[in-house]
């Protein structure tokens, strides 16, 4: 599997988009053994590691990470073994958006016009931080 190379690429949205197909491949459970078997484990962790990753990058390999450890025992102990788990855990520490009440019901906090650079991130924060949760309480099922 060739795409599993280019999450080493030099340029940041060739790593993010790679880390998006790997995440869509990995929905089901033949995709998960096929990124298994062409070793991409290794560099969607090593990306989630990156200290100066961009918010794209951290999202779509969160993502990928997620969907290959879904009812996937082999794939969750390669991503423990990886070193995945403090660095998912890391990701939790980001907030999610703050949520206001809107007609007695609880909602979202919407921006009123289009989202700046520095709202766009926090968002890709807080949806990696959320599938973070998710990966976690699948490794504590498969251990």
């Amino acid at each position: 599997m060739a795409r599993a190379a280019l999450l080493q690429s030099e340029d940041p949205l060739v790593k993010a988009y790679t880390a998006c197909i790997l995440a869509n491949i990995a929905f089901l459970a033949p995709g998960q053994e096929k990124v298994l078997e062409a070793h991409g484990v290794k560099p969607l962790v090593k990306l989630l590691k990156a200290k100066d990753a961009d918010k794209k990058i951290t999202l779509h390999s969160t993502a990928a990470v997620q969907n290959l450890t879904y009812k996937n025992t082999a794939c969750c102990q390669q991503v423990l073994e990886e070193g995945g788990e403090s660095t998912l855990k890391k990701l939790l520490k980001v907030r999610p958006r703050r949520r206001t009440r809107v007609g007695g019901q609880a909602a979202a906090a919407a921006p009123a016009a289009p989202a700046a650079p520095a709202a766009a991130a926090a968002d890709a924060d807080a949806a990696a931080a959320s599938a973070a949760a998710r990966v976690l309480r699948c490794h504590a099922a498969c251990m």
